[in-house]
């Protein structure tokens, strides 16, 4: 079951990361 979600924890982490990511920009 974990192994199936990797990709969706992976792509929430990625998100996370990028509105931080603007969030110092502005």
């Amino acid at each position: 079951m974990l192994s199936s979600l990797k990709p969706y924890v992976f792509v929430l982490q990625f998100v996370f990361v990028e509105t931080q990511i603007d969030r110092v920009l502005q």
